[in-house]
Protein backbone atom coordinates (compact mmCIF):
# COMPACT_ATOMS: atom_id res chain seq x y z
CA UNK A 1 0.00 0.00 0.00
CA UNK A 2 3.05 2.09 0.36
CA UNK A 3 5.83 3.32 -2.13
CA UNK A 4 8.89 0.87 -1.84
CA UNK A 5 12.19 1.78 -3.89
CA UNK A 6 13.15 -0.47 -6.26
CA UNK A 7 15.85 -2.52 -4.59
CA UNK A 8 13.08 -3.36 -1.78
CA UNK A 9 10.92 -4.80 -5.03
CA UNK A 10 13.39 -6.71 -6.50
CA UNK A 11 14.05 -8.40 -2.89
CA UNK A 12 10.11 -9.23 -2.44
CA UNK A 13 10.05 -10.85 -6.03
CA UNK A 14 13.46 -12.73 -5.28
CA UNK A 15 11.23 -13.93 -1.99
CA UNK A 16 8.63 -14.90 -4.15
CA UNK A 17 10.11 -16.79 -6.93
CA UNK A 18 12.67 -18.81 -4.33
CA UNK A 19 8.77 -19.29 -2.83
CA UNK A 20 7.73 -20.84 -5.57
CA UNK A 21 10.66 -22.77 -6.37
CA UNK A 22 10.25 -24.50 -3.14
CA UNK A 23 6.76 -25.23 -3.30
CA UNK A 24 7.65 -26.95 -7.08
CA UNK A 25 10.28 -29.09 -5.50
CA UNK A 26 7.60 -30.26 -2.27
CA UNK A 27 4.83 -30.85 -5.55
CA UNK A 28 7.23 -32.76 -7.30
CA UNK A 29 8.68 -34.88 -4.27
CA UNK A 30 5.09 -35.21 -3.22
CA UNK A 31 3.97 -36.62 -6.95
CA UNK A 32 6.96 -39.05 -6.80
CA UNK A 33 5.82 -40.51 -3.32
CA UNK A 34 2.64 -40.69 -4.33
CA UNK A 35 4.01 -42.56 -7.73
CA UNK A 36 6.04 -45.11 -6.03
CA UNK A 37 3.43 -46.61 -4.20
CA UNK A 38 1.95 -47.52 -7.58
CA UNK A 39 4.47 -48.05 -10.36
CA UNK A 40 5.89 -51.38 -9.97
CA UNK A 41 6.18 -51.74 -13.96
CA UNK A 42 9.72 -51.33 -15.90
CA UNK A 43 11.36 -53.45 -13.70
CA UNK A 44 14.50 -54.79 -14.95
CA UNK A 45 18.22 -56.24 -14.44
CA UNK A 46 19.91 -53.18 -13.61
CA UNK A 47 23.62 -53.53 -13.47
CA UNK A 48 24.93 -51.27 -10.54
CA UNK A 49 27.59 -49.81 -11.72
CA UNK A 50 26.27 -48.70 -14.85
CA UNK A 51 23.20 -47.09 -13.16
CA UNK A 52 26.61 -45.49 -10.17
CA UNK A 53 28.08 -43.97 -13.54
CA UNK A 54 24.82 -41.79 -14.22
CA UNK A 55 23.90 -41.33 -11.08
CA UNK A 56 27.34 -39.51 -10.08
CA UNK A 57 27.71 -37.97 -13.70
CA UNK A 58 24.87 -36.06 -13.01
CA UNK A 59 25.92 -35.43 -9.58
CA UNK A 60 29.59 -33.97 -10.50
CA UNK A 61 27.79 -32.13 -13.32
CA UNK A 62 25.32 -30.11 -10.57
CA UNK A 63 27.97 -29.92 -7.74
CA UNK A 64 31.59 -30.26 -9.37
CA UNK A 65 33.92 -33.27 -9.37
CA UNK A 66 35.56 -32.67 -6.13
CA UNK A 67 32.50 -33.25 -3.93
CA UNK A 68 32.18 -36.99 -4.43
CA UNK A 69 35.05 -39.36 -4.33
CA UNK A 70 33.15 -42.93 -5.42
CA UNK A 71 34.81 -46.38 -4.99
CA UNK A 72 34.00 -49.48 -7.17
CA UNK A 73 34.37 -52.89 -5.55
CA UNK A 74 33.00 -55.51 -8.26
CA UNK A 75 33.49 -58.74 -9.50
CA UNK A 76 34.59 -59.33 -12.78
CA UNK A 77 31.82 -60.63 -14.19
CA UNK A 78 29.25 -57.84 -14.78
CA UNK A 79 26.04 -60.22 -14.32
CA UNK A 80 27.43 -60.99 -10.71
CA UNK A 81 26.24 -56.74 -9.45
CA UNK A 82 22.90 -56.72 -11.05
CA UNK A 83 19.74 -56.09 -9.23
CA UNK A 84 16.11 -56.38 -10.12
CA UNK A 85 14.54 -52.94 -9.91
CA UNK A 86 12.86 -49.43 -11.51
CA UNK A 87 16.08 -47.94 -13.43
CA UNK A 88 14.37 -44.32 -12.30
CA UNK A 89 13.01 -45.15 -9.24
CA UNK A 90 16.64 -46.32 -7.95
CA UNK A 91 18.26 -43.40 -9.62
CA UNK A 92 16.01 -41.35 -7.45
CA UNK A 93 16.72 -42.55 -4.23
CA UNK A 94 20.32 -42.76 -4.32
CA UNK A 95 20.69 -38.92 -5.54
CA UNK A 96 18.77 -38.29 -2.51
CA UNK A 97 20.95 -39.98 -0.02
CA UNK A 98 23.76 -37.85 -1.87
CA UNK A 99 22.50 -34.95 -2.20
CA UNK A 100 21.71 -35.11 1.56
CA UNK A 101 25.14 -36.47 2.51
CA UNK A 102 26.41 -33.03 0.26
CA UNK A 103 24.02 -30.69 1.77
CA UNK A 104 24.83 -31.87 5.55
CA UNK A 105 28.76 -32.22 4.73
CA UNK A 106 28.75 -28.52 4.26
CA UNK A 107 31.43 -28.73 1.71
CA UNK A 108 33.38 -32.16 2.40
CA UNK A 109 33.47 -34.71 -0.07
CA UNK A 110 31.04 -37.17 0.07
CA UNK A 111 32.20 -41.11 -0.40
CA UNK A 112 29.87 -43.33 -2.20
CA UNK A 113 31.08 -46.96 -2.12
CA UNK A 114 29.40 -49.59 -5.07
CA UNK A 115 30.08 -53.25 -4.23
CA UNK A 116 29.07 -57.01 -4.66
CA UNK A 117 30.04 -59.61 -2.67
CA UNK A 118 28.48 -62.97 -3.45
CA UNK A 119 25.05 -62.37 -4.13
CA UNK A 120 24.94 -59.17 -2.14
CA UNK A 121 24.74 -55.99 -3.91
CA UNK A 122 25.27 -53.37 -1.99
CA UNK A 123 25.77 -49.17 -1.97
CA UNK A 124 27.42 -46.75 0.99
CA UNK A 125 27.27 -43.38 1.14
CA UNK A 126 29.38 -41.48 3.72
CA UNK A 127 29.64 -37.58 4.78
CA UNK A 128 31.46 -35.57 7.43
CA UNK A 129 28.57 -33.85 8.37
CA UNK A 130 26.11 -32.66 11.11
CA UNK A 131 25.19 -36.43 11.95
CA UNK A 132 21.85 -37.61 13.47
CA UNK A 133 20.88 -37.39 17.20
CA UNK A 134 20.53 -40.79 18.26
CA UNK A 135 16.95 -39.91 19.51
CA UNK A 136 15.88 -39.01 16.24
CA UNK A 137 17.28 -41.90 14.41
CA UNK A 138 14.10 -43.93 14.27
CA UNK A 139 12.32 -40.64 13.04
CA UNK A 140 14.33 -39.37 9.96
CA UNK A 141 12.21 -41.54 7.63
CA UNK A 142 9.09 -40.01 8.42
CA UNK A 143 7.68 -37.86 6.08
CA UNK A 144 8.15 -33.88 6.45
CA UNK A 145 10.34 -34.78 9.70
CA UNK A 146 13.55 -32.40 9.90
CA UNK A 147 15.87 -33.35 12.50
CA UNK A 148 16.28 -30.42 14.91
CA UNK A 149 20.29 -30.28 13.95
CA UNK A 150 19.19 -30.15 10.38
CA UNK A 151 16.77 -27.00 10.71
CA UNK A 152 19.06 -24.66 9.67
CA UNK A 153 19.71 -26.32 6.71
CA UNK A 154 17.16 -25.83 2.97
CA UNK A 155 14.71 -29.02 2.84
CA UNK A 156 10.97 -30.25 3.10
CA UNK A 157 11.49 -33.11 5.26
CA UNK A 158 10.29 -35.58 1.42
CA UNK A 159 13.68 -37.30 0.88
CA UNK A 160 14.30 -39.76 2.82
CA UNK A 161 10.85 -41.37 3.55
CA UNK A 162 10.67 -41.28 -0.60
CA UNK A 163 14.18 -43.14 -0.75
CA UNK A 164 13.14 -45.50 2.41
CA UNK A 165 9.76 -46.40 0.59
CA UNK A 166 12.18 -46.79 -3.17
CA UNK A 167 14.24 -49.25 -1.46
CA UNK A 168 11.28 -50.99 0.13
CA UNK A 169 9.60 -51.56 -2.86
CA UNK A 170 12.79 -52.87 -4.17
CA UNK A 171 13.17 -55.11 -1.19
CA UNK A 172 16.50 -53.43 0.33
CA UNK A 173 17.74 -52.75 3.64
CA UNK A 174 19.07 -49.60 5.18
CA UNK A 175 21.76 -48.99 7.97
CA UNK A 176 22.41 -45.99 9.43
CA UNK A 177 25.03 -45.02 11.32
CA UNK A 178 25.65 -41.99 12.90
CA UNK A 179 27.19 -39.60 15.32
CA UNK A 180 26.64 -36.26 16.03
CA UNK A 181 29.57 -33.45 14.05
CA UNK A 182 31.35 -36.61 12.66
CA UNK A 183 29.00 -37.70 10.08
CA UNK A 184 26.96 -40.26 9.04
CA UNK A 185 26.73 -43.40 6.59
CA UNK A 186 23.75 -44.79 4.66
CA UNK A 187 24.62 -48.50 3.76
CA UNK A 188 21.91 -49.94 1.16
CA UNK A 189 21.98 -53.66 0.69
CA UNK A 190 19.98 -55.53 -2.21
CA UNK A 191 19.60 -58.87 -2.24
Amino acid sequence: MKDRTTDEYKAALHGIVEGVVNLNNIINNLMELVHVNTDIRDFEMIRIDELAWEITDEFKLMYGEQQLAVTYNLPEDPSKATIYGNRRLLFIAINNLLKNALKFSEGKTVNFVVSSIADTTYIQISDEGIGILPEEMEKIFQPFYRSNNALRFPGNGIGLSLSQNIFRLHNAAIHIASEVNKGTTFTVTFQ
